[in-house]
């Protein structure tokens, strides 16, 4: 999907059932290292700030922890998009 459409941002759960978060942003950053990838998780088996941890060392721009704030989302979004970040230290919120 991102090689057909190449959307300026991309924002990805970890925890999906066909391809997890970590999967995919490891196949992005393959692919475009200046894609924006803001990484999202609830948790899981090891809790959620190891997931997100975990997304930035695979190349994720920002992570943003469930539950989060609309405008924690969009503040990420913003952010990166104006600064044209692709794999940079953000923070988990």
């Amino acid at each position: 999907m991102w090689r057909e459409h190449r959307p300026d941002l991309v924002i990805t759960d970890l925890l999906m059932p066909a391809r997890e978060g970590l999967e995919t942003i490891k196949a992005l950053r393959q692919e475009d290292k200046s894609i924006p990838i803001i990484a999202i998780s609830g948790g899981g088996r090891f809790g959620n700030a190891d997931y997100l941890a975990i997304a930035q060392t695979f190349g994720a721009s920002a992570a943003l922890r469930k539950p989060f704030k609309y405008r924690q989302l969009i503040g990420a979004v913003d952010s990166l998009l104006a600064t044209g970040a692709g794999v940079a230290t953000g923070t988990a919120a």
